[in-house]
C-alpha cells in the first residue's frame, strides 16, 4: 500500500506539472521567420505537430543560406529542424527523425540543437542495443516512483534552458533516474518521464552527467537516484533581445 501511495503521489505531481507546463501570460511576438518557429514550438508543447513540417519547411531554407554568416540564425534554423525531428518521432517515423538528427550534427555542430540531436541519437541507439529498452525504463520508472536516498550532492549545475523553448516561454519537467558510483560520479541517466515530450530531455541529461555526489565510504548509500528537473518559463526576461536570450540559454 505504501508503494502504491508513492506511485499515486508521483502521478499526481506529473499531472499537476503537465497542467502548468504552458505559459499563462500573453506570449511575446517576434519578427518572421522566428515567429513561425516559435508558434510551431508552442503548438508542439500543446500536442500539435501539424505546424512544424507544414510551416517550418517554408522558413528554414532562407535561414539555411545564412548559417555561416549569422550564428543566431544558425541556432534558430537548427532548432526548427530539431522540432521537425521531434514530430517525426511522435509519428513513429524514427528513421526520418534519425536522419534529421544526423544532418544537424554535421550542418550545425556547435548549436544547442545539435547537442539535443546527439542526445536523441544516443538514446535511440541505446534502445536498439537493449541498453535503454522500454523494460529497463519501466523498472527505472518504478524506482523513481519509490523515491531515492538522500545522498548529498556536492556539485549540481543547473540545466540550461533550450533556446527556442526559452524564446517561446514554455515550461516543463523531466524526471531522470540515474546511477551514482561509489566515487560520487553519475552514470547511465535515463529519462523516465517528461512533458512536453523530448523538449527538455537533452538539457536534463547533460546536466545530470556533470553532477557529483558525496563519496560512499561504507557502501551504505543507494546506487540509484531519481530527480525531477523543472524548466520554468517565468525565468525569461521580456526586455532581452533575441541574441541575449540565446546567449543566456547557453550559459
Amino acid at each position: 500500500m505504501r508503494d502504491l501511495g508513492r506511485l499515486l503521489l508521483l502521478l499526481a505531481l506529473v499531472v499537476a506539472l503537465a497542467c502548468s507546463s504552458f505559459p499563462s501570460r500573453p506570449r511575446r511576438v517576434y519578427a518572421e521567420p522566428l515567429e513561425s518557429i516559435v508558434v510551431a514550438y508552442v503548438a508542439y508543447a500543446q500536442g500539435d505537430c501539424e505546424p512544424a513540417p507544414s510551416t517550418l519547411s517554408q522558413v528554414l531554407q532562407p535561414l539555411s543560406e545564412n548559417l555561416i554568416d549569422d550564428p543566431v540564425e544558425a541556432e534558430i534554423a537548427a532548432s526548427g529542424r530539431l522540432l521537425i525531428a521531434f514530430c517525426a518521432e511522435q509519428r513513429d517515423s524514427l528513421e526520418d527523425a534519425m536522419e534529421i538528427y544526423r544532418v544537424l550534427t554535421y550542418d550545425a555542430p556547435m548549436s544547442y540543437a545539435a547537442g539535443d540531436a546527439r542526445e536523441r541519437l544516443r538514446s535511440i541507439r541505446a534502445e536498439r542495443a537493449g541498453l535503454d529498452s522500454p523494460a529497463l525504463k519501466a523498472v527505472a520508472r518504478e524506482r523513481a516512483s519509490q523515491g531515492s536516498s538522500d545522498r548529498s550532492p556536492v556539485e549540481r549545475r543547473p540545466a540550461a534552458f533550450p533556446p527556442l523553448p526559452f524564446l517561446a516561454e514554455l515550461s516543463g519537467f523531466v524526471v531522470v533516474e540515474f546511477e551514482v558510483t561509489p566515487s560520487g560520479e553519475t552514470a547511465q541517466p535515463i529519462v523516465v518521464a517528461s512533458e512536453p515530450p523530448l523538449l527538455f530531455d537533452g538539457a536534463a541529461l547533460r546536466a545530470v552527467r556533470t553532477w557529483r555526489y558525496s563519496v560512499d565510504t561504507d557502501g551504505s548509500e543507494s546506487p540509484r537516484q531519481a530527480i525531477r528537473l523543472l524548466f520554468r518559463s517565468t525565468e525569461v526576461d521580456p526586455d532581452q533581445s533575441v541574441p541575449e536570450l540565446l546567449d543566456a540559454a547557453e550559459q
